[in-house]
């Protein structure tokens, strides 16, 4: 399963000049967290996770970087059964002991630096943008929905074998990277507690489909090469203006579903559309005001539409501009404030717009409100996601005590409402009270 990633590793070892072992620093962070599903009444997960983490300094100028994730779950309600992985490219996929336990490669990589170059080669991530709660510029590594967007961003996101080039050149920072690993988003099995239902996500019919429906094997691109991805970010400073230009060809990790009617059996096939991406961002600061925002540009992006059998055999496109603007304020001692206001603008028409499952124009507000006590020992945070189209959101409250420098315990809930055809609201029956301890050794 992982040969190729270690001929990779190979050969970059080999052309590593004088490398030797100079230091190894290991670290290991064990979490364990307990939800509790207010709605059902029933126990969500009971979950320890190990994540080993090392970093192996060979010389001057290369170094090893790796992380391994242990998971398992007293219960078989996040995931239920064994996820087939059929999204995620052989050489990323998790090995899978029993229904509920896991091992997972989050990082491999060889790293050389010296004053102006940077080279990663391996897996790892590869993060744009710097929004709260919702993505717009943050599209290089796909994610798992295994708990919606309640975990942690940098735990969600599915780190990819691909190798990055950084260089600063007049004081501006290049980026480029090629991506080998044809890995996409996973959603979580069927009758899992985040199964994923709104119309936009899942296949729609209008009218309800009146013949028997099967589904095909996932579509991947079969070319590791001609159907790899790319991209490139420029960014530094004019001004005071923190700035990145950037610019993705990719696939979209969320699959449309093309439709064959044989013999009055529809079978629907998922597959993943190739786009290209402009993006952009920037940032300033006046006194205790930060202003930020991101936006994409996307061409040939899918829309998700409602399937009539008889008319909708291919899949629909139309360029699509989204953007989040947020406001930081940080004048009230130990407290953080941040406003976004996000909106996603379809700038062509579909054709059959009574069947589009999305509007053409979609606004999403998020508050995040932060305070410190006790010099930072205790953290209070309340969170909330509005969708103003749909009408549902999300409302997230927790409590973390910092026990020690190593150990800390998080409190607090995860509340959706909404009604059950929108994002949040889909989720209306999954609401959450949980408790994590988390120690670094």
């Amino acid at each position: 399963m992982y040969h190729r990633p270690m001929v990779l590793g190979a050969l970059f070892w080999a052309h590593a000049p004088n490398v030797c072992a100079q230091d190894l620093d290991v670290s290991v962070t064990a979490e364990t967290r307990y939800a509790y599903g207010t709605q059902s009444g029933n126990s969500q997960s009971a979950e320890l996770e190990i994540r080993p983490a090392w970093e192996l300094t060979l010389s001057d100028q290369w170094l090893f970087q790796g992380e391994v994730r242990f998971r398992t779950d007293a219960f078989d309600r996040l995931e239920v059964g064994r996820p087939d992985q059929s999204s995620i490219d052989p050489i990323s996929r998790r090995d899978l002991i029993g229904k509920t336990t896991e091992i997972e490669v989050r990082e491999a990589f060889f790293q050389y630096a010296d004053d102006w170059t940077s080279i990663r080669l391996g897996k790892q991530q590869i993060v744009w943008g710097r929004a709260d709660g919702i993505k717009v510029l943050d599209i290089v590594n796909p994610q798992s929905f295994r708990e919606f967007i309640l975990d942690d961003f940098d735990q969600s996101r599915t780190p990819l074998w691909s190798i990055m080039v950084e260089r600063t050149i007049l004081n501006l920072d290049f980026q480029v990277f090629w991506i080998f690993d044809q890995t996409f988003n996973e959603a979580p099995p069927a009758g899992s507690i985040f199964e994923i239902t709104a119309p936009e996500f899942v296949p729609t019919f209008l009218p309800p489909a009146s013949h028997p429906i099967a589904f095909g094997a996932i579509d991947k691109p079969g070319n590791r090469f001609g159907d790899s991805e790319f991209g490139f970010q420029v960014s530094g400073l004019v001004g005071d203006w923190d700035f990145s230009l950037n610019y993705f060809h990719t696939f979209e990790d969320t699959p449309f579903f093309d439709l064959d009617v044989r013999s009055e059996l529809l079978t629907l096939t998922p597959r993943f559309n190739r786009v290209d991406v402009l993006g952009l961002s920037f940032a300033n600061a006046w006194g205790h005001f930060t202003l930020r925002g991101e936006a994409t540009f996307t061409f040939g992006e899918n829309i998700p539409i409602a399937i009539q059998p008889g008319v909708t055999h291919a899949p629909v496109e139309a360029d699509v501009a989204k953007y989040v603007l947020g406001i930081d304020y940080v004048g009230i001692p130990d407290t953080f404030i941040s406003a976004q206001f996000f909106q996603q603008i379809r700038l062509n028409k579909v054709q059959q717009p009574s069947a589009a499952l999305t509007p053409n124009i979609e606004d999403i507000t998020t508050l995040l409100v932060r305070h410190d006590l006790d010099d930072g020992d205790w953290t209070l945070e309340l969170q909330w996601l509005a969708n103003h189209d749909s009408m549902d959101g999300l409302i997230r409250a927790h409590v973390s005590h910092q026990l020690d420098d190593n150990a800390e315990i998080t409190i607090g809930g995860d509340f959706f409402y909404g009604r059950d055809d929108g994002v949040f609201g889909q989720f209306s029956e999954a609401d959450r009270i949980a408790v994590t301890y988390s120690h670094i050794f």
